[in-house]
């Protein structure tokens, strides 16, 4: 743009916000979504918001071209196995909510679930060691949803739990164990019940941290979102999954 870069705004209307600085001249972008000549990107490489809104043209001009073949991201020329490409579904656009930043003064709002056979205390510790490292670490509001399902302490055979109380609890139980080609996820009608019902008073959030089971968890809710559950639908922008499996119909 002849103004120092390519305006940009948090959302497809030219209407909506725009963000505090604009995308860089010769900036290598990947096209994320398009609405009429509106799209939506996330930065490669260069300067500007990492992500936002710009228009295809201005004054008659094209504002971005396809960018040369060596400057492609290295992640976009991998390319599976024969054999393996079938066993990939087609992808879809995930249905996040409009918008970011939810939480109090403009923050992150996080929501986090917690390994099986642990409790909040437990979660809230596991939240400090993930953002230990960070710079800021108020940017963040969080909340910890555990499972409805309580379990005894040693349900996951940690007895060492026993300072973080004496009820822990659990998203679901694998039957009969984890992992095996028959199992099934006992509770997990129950606890979709629950969680919709918290999204419902306390949603939407930026994204959702999931450990082990929460995880597993979380990786389910995103696929009936994507499926067409309203309920679970604009729920939260985006996943960070530790140690988690696959989700109940890969089982």
């Amino acid at each position: 743009g002849d103004k120092g870069g390519i305006l940009v705004r948090e959302g497809a209307s030219l209407k909506s916000a725009e963000t505090s600085s604009r995308l860089s001249t010769g900036a290598i972008i990947l096209e994320l979504e398009r609405a009429g000549d509106r799209l939506r990107y996330s930065l490669v490489k260069g300067s500007g918001p990492a992500e936002g809104w710009i228009s295809l043209k201005a004054a008659g001009k094209d504002l971005i071209q396809p960018a040369p073949a060596e400057e492609h991201p290295a992640f976009l020329s991998q390319q599976l196995p024969e054999h393996a490409q079938a066993a990939v579904p087609e992808g879809r656009d995930f249905p996040g909510p409009e918008g970011h930043c939810f939480g109090t003064d403009g923050k992150l709002k996080m929501v986090y679930l917690h390994a099986g056979g642990v409790n909040k205390k437990v979660a809230q510790m596991q939240i400090g060691g993930l953002v230990r490292e960070l710079p800021d670490k108020k940017v963040f509001d969080w909340t910890v949803w555990s499972g409805c399902h309580t379990v005894p302490l040693g349900w996951n055979g940690d007895f060492s739990l026993k300072t973080f109380g004496n009820e822990f609890s659990v998203y679901f139980e694998r039957l009969p164990y984890a992992n095996c080609q028959w199992e099934t996820w006992d509770g997990i009608d129950e606890t979709l019940v629950e969680f919709k019902s918290f999204l419902k008073l306390n949603g939407p959030f930026d994204g959702a941290v999931g450990f082990d089971m929460g995880g597993e968890f979380l990786v389910h809710v995103a696929k009936l979102a994507t499926e067409g559950d309203k309920d679970l639908q604009a729920a939260f922008r985006f996943l960070i999954l530790f140690t988690t499996t696959a989700p109940k119909h890969l089982s």
